[in-house]
């Protein structure tokens, strides 16, 4: 017992350092790269861009499942829910591999059918993007001549992807555990063609999540092909909901707000740098946790950005001293490559009131400024009487102009339903933020099963996906700290979502007025 203990807490902390070692370097090349996107560029130099982007993505999503590999096995990965473009995604794999199918004389082609071309659909684009590329990065491996196909197509509600290659076939063998993990032919194919092994196993594991299937066809003289079906349902691009790059370069700032940016790697510092002054947003770099605290004692700031893991002080000691030390309430948003549940715990413990995870892209830093140093749409105080024009101001509005549709464009209708949710969200923070014990068990899975469907029919997707959760670890009686942790999130989520339906109904009110 003692020597599985003594493993587990190993690997876990070899995950913690190869996580940050890792994606500490690539949080520069892809904050960088996405800088220089902003410049001015020729045709050539934006494609090269976009190629090096995409590559980027892939490699910390390929990263993401290596060191999360556990979350894929236990079913806990976090499937996405958006509108997105099938062929943009498809071909973003495509221009990846290009280069490695060219290099070895292989034809390789993409294909779709009449019916996907200028198609969305609803489902998880990365998702889709890694089990393209694992198939079609495995059968460039194993073809030595010929050809490899990526096909997409929609069949009634179905999203159809086969990649066919002229390999070497798989053997009867082989086939009866091609999907297993770290399974990859035999020790000859390992040594030949490199690779971990887990492809083939990520992709079943992934399809299966999604309640898709897939399939091979495999004959040894002429090839294989994988086929997988994904329930994504097909839209129309006006459903698209993704927040445009524009829609983030509207959002404007408090010109008195103050960040301290606290990061003692050199590439991170200058990232925010660039992203910060291009906002004009003022703000101090610290180099070290002292440095910060020596900051800190000089000038007031409005948001920190708070690096975890540095060699004097880590964020943690930091966060210790801004709170306990100089009993500052100031917004601490956590900056950290490995952001576990046992990390996410600890800040806040410590008194922090979110996370970023390395890689940070720059809409997600920019979202979280708006959200705590914005110049907001909807004054706090207004004249009687005002009528505020508010559609399409803020990403807010736009999610509230998705729900009209849900209430046949009826505005009073939304108003109402939205104030009735959030009575019920009260009442579901008041019960979850008592100080509970296992005998409150069955007034906490009452709760959270009561708003589960509203919360889903607001489109509160996330949060409705935990208290499901809830829900049913309280059912399986599962460890009583398991519910905790998963109580904290809860309320975290609820705090965003709480902060989003006062801005309508404030918008509404005045309106009203």
């Amino acid at each position: 017992k003692q020597k599985a203990e003594s493993l587990a807490k190993a690997k876990d902390e070899f995950l913690s350092s190869m996580s940050h070692e890792i994606r500490t370097p690539l949080n520069a090349i892809m904050g960088f790269i996405e800088q220089i996107g902003h410049t001015k560029l020729g045709k050539e130099q934006k494609k090269h861009i976009e190629i090096i982007n995409h590559s980027s993505n892939h490699l910390l999503s390929l990263i993401n499942d290596i060191l999360d590999y556990a979350k894929i096995e236990a079913g806990k990965i976090h499937l996405e829910k958006i509108v997105f473009s099938l062929k943009e995604q498809a071909e973003m794999v495509y221009s990846i591999l290009y280069k490695k199918a060219v290099d070895k004389g292989i034809e390789f082609k993409i294909e779709f059918g009449q019916n996907i071309i200028d198609k969305f659909a609803m489902g998880d684009p990365l998702r889709l993007r890694q089990i393209i590329f694992n198939l079609a990065d495995n059968a460039i491996k194993f073809t030595e001549k010929g050809s490899v196909i990526i096909n997409l197509n929609i069949s009634s509600q179905w999203i159809v992807l086969s990649v066919t290659d002229t390999g070497k076939g798989i053997s009867n063998e082989e086939l009866s555990s091609i999907f297993e993990k770290f399974e990859q032919g035999n020790i000859r194919s390992t040594k030949k063609y490199g690779g971990t092994g887990l492809g083939l196993s990520i992709v079943k594991k992934l399809v299966e999540l999604q309640n898709g299937s897939i399939h091979i066809k495999n004959n040894r003289k002429q090839g294989t092909e994988f086929e997988v079906k994904l329930p994504y349902i097909p839209t129309s691009k006006g459903a698209q909901e993704v927040e445009s790059s524009q829609s983030l370069n509207q959002l404007t700032y408090r010109k008195d707000a103050s960040v301290l940016v606290v990061d003692d790697e050199e590439f991170n510092l200058q990232l925010f740098e660039s992203i910060l002054k291009n906002k004009k947003i003022n703000f101090r770099l610290a180099k070290s946790g002292q440095m910060a605290k020596e900051l800190f004692e000089k000038e007031s700031f409005d948001l920190v950005l708070l690096d975890l893991q540095m060699e004097d002080m880590d964020g943690f000691e930091v966060a210790h001293y801004i709170r306990k030390e100089q009993d500052s309430r100031v917004p601490i948003i956590a900056v950290t490559a490995y952001a576990t549940g046992k990390v996410t715990n600890r800040c806040l413990e410590a008194g922090m009131n979110e996370i970023l995870v390395k890689p940070v892209p720059e809409k997600d830093l920019l979202r979280i400024l708006y959200k705590y140093i914005g110049e907001k749409a909807f004054p706090e105080k207004q004249a009687p009487g005002h009528r505020i024009k508010t559609k399409n101001n803020t990403a807010h509005q736009k999610k509230f102009n998705t729900l009209l549709k849900v209430f046949h464009n009826d505005e009073t209708l939304l108003s109402k339903m939205t104030r009735i949710y959030s009575d019920n969200l009260e009442e579901l923070v008041r019960v979850l933020s008592k100080n509970n014990s296992d005998q409150d068990l069955g007034l906490i899975r009452n709760a959270a099963h009561k708003i589960i469907p509203s919360t889903r029919i607001m489109e509160f997707d996330k949060m409705a996906t935990k208290l499901t959760q809830l829900e049913n670890r309280i059912d399986k009686q599962c460890n009583y700290k398991d519910v905790e942790n998963l109580i904290r999130e809860i309320l975290i989520d609820s705090e965003e979502v709480k902060s989003l339906i006062d801005e309508f109904l404030a918008a509404n009110q005045i309106e009203k007025g």
